[in-house]
């Protein structure tokens, strides 16, 4: 596998590694990162990692995880928000080569959270269906590690289907598809259809 890192910091995306296969050499760049605090970009952030590197791999099998707690400054007024509204980046989610799997810290200690934490969770949780992808909760940061060998059992058992329309009137539309399997207790996740170009 490939892997690149990327980090959100102070309103600023930081390339910290491009796709590689060396990992004494990601081990590294993550011990660098320093404390990340400051408002976040997190829409922006997406677009720019799935532009950094998948969208000229459309061939490939792509992923983004994205370790974050959901909230983009267009939902809570605190530094730079986003230029990617949240209606264009989850149109964009359906038609991107990669599964998107948000890992959703908690950092909030009201009960119940506030209304926009939960607004965050709840648009992580669209932008992962449209993607074909699943949202996982660690809680804090330091919860992590439990959560990476589930995301790493859900790359595992990707698999790619080839469909061919009878409708050919590729017209930009929107069209929803339905994956169904006859194997009992099996489970099927699928992007909920595709925009027909």
């Amino acid at each position: 596998d490939h892997v690149a890192l990327y980090a959100l910091a102070n309103d600023y995306f930081v390339v910290v590694s491009h796709l590689t296969r060396d990992r004494a050499t990601l081990l590294r760049a993550l011990d660098e990162i320093p404390t990340i605090s400051g408002g976040t970009p997190l829409y922006d952030a997406i677009v720019l990692a799935y532009a950094e590197e998948f969208h000229q791999r459309p061939q490939e099998r792509n992923a983004l995880i994205v370790i974050t707690d959901g909230l983009d400054n267009q939902i809570h007024a605190v530094g730079t928000p986003s230029e990617v509204s949240f209606p264009r980046l989850h149109h964009a989610a359906g038609t991107m080569d990669a599964l998107m799997y948000p890992i959703l810290l908690e950092p909030f200690t009201r009960v119940p959270p506030p209304k926009w934490a939960r607004e965050a969770t709840v648009k992580m949780q669209m932008l992962a269906q449209a993607a074909g992808g699943r949202t996982f909760s660690a809680g804090s940061p330091d919860k992590l590690a439990p959560v990476f060998p589930m995301v790493a059992e859900e790359l595992r058992s990707v698999y790619n289907l080839d469909y061919t329309p009878s409708n050919q009137d590729f017209n930009g539309a929107w069209r929803r598809v339905e994956v169904r399997v006859k194997q009992r207790g099996a489970r099927v996740r699928t992007r909920p259809g595709y925009y027909a170009r």
